[in-house]
């Protein structure tokens, strides 16, 4: 119990002043600890969402990743592992093993979705999705004042996606197919810029607002975060192509594409 007081004043003497008692030593070592175990995880997690994407459908790689079963698993143990990473934060090394089979976990869920893309399409999100993630925690590193622009802005995102669900219920052009296509890619659009935004926040709370011994906490957050931009993303694109349909996989897409695309024969009229 004291030790969890200790831990809420210390907390509140951070959201008063905008710092910790590390000086600038502890500071740095627990930014590069932060977004060193970070980059590790991406590496991991992106290059299995790259190695099964572009899978054939029926193949071994594409039924594993789509099997039910194997989603139910992934789930149940990315939640198990992340919750033994948060409460033995400070407990080496049960924490870097939570974290890696978290890690693992929430890859296998993230690959089950990249499957149904070619790997071009997934390359081209994460490299976007690393671009924009650098970018705005630079920003955020540098530029402190920003971080309180972000809390706002988020404010003001999540507002306007509660106008678009009431237009989405009430207005008919948006049961239409253009209409809907065109609520997703806002959808899409208005959550990549709500985790940028975090992804924003987070960098500048590794940086001022953590303790040495929290870098677990600091590198999944951001994980976390990362990720969803990277499935926002990776949606925008899917959808940018104009007659590429709105709720349908890429496979399935490219196969019908395929067929429309081959020769008639006098017996396709029968």
């Amino acid at each position: 119990v004291s030790t969890q007081s200790t831990w809420v004043k210390e907390r509140r003497s951070y959201y008063r002043t905008g710092s910790t008692s590390l000086n600038d030593e502890e500071k740095q070592g627990l930014v590069k600890k932060v977004y060193g175990i970070l980059l590790f995880q991406l590496i991991i997690t992106f290059g299995i969402a790259f190695f099964a994407s572009g899978s054939e459908r029926g193949s071994i790689i594409f039924n594993f990743f789509q099997s039910p079963v194997t989603i139910i698993i992934a789930i149940i143990s990315m939640v198990i592992w992340g919750c033994i990473a948060f409460c033995f934060y400070q407990q080496v090394p049960l924490n870097y093993l939570a974290t890696l089979c978290f890690t693992l976990s929430f890859a296998v869920i993230i690959s089950s979705l990249t499957c149904l893309f070619d790997r071009e399409t997934v390359l081209v999100a994460i490299g976007i999705t690393l671009a924009v993630a650098g970018g705005v925690t630079l920003l955020s590193l540098f530029l402190s004042e920003l971080v309180v622009c972000a809390y706002v802005v988020v404010i003001f995102l999540e507002v306007i996606l509660i106008y678009i669900f009431i237009f989405a219920i009430f207005a008919p052009a948006a049961h239409t197919q253009y209409g809907e296509r065109w609520l997703f890619a806002t959808y899409c659009s208005i959550y990549a810029l709500i985790f940028a935004c975090y992804i924003a926040i987070d960098a500048q709370i590794v940086a001022s607002g953590l303790e040495v011994d929290e870098y677990i906490i600091g590198a999944v957050l951001i994980y976390i975060h990362i990720i969803y931009l990277f499935i926002y993303i990776l949606s925008l694109i899917h959808i940018s192509e104009p007659t590429r349909p709105l709720y349908i996989s890429y496979a399935v897409f490219c196969l019908k594409k395929k067929k429309l695309s081959a020769p008639l024969t006098p017996t396709t009229f029968h």
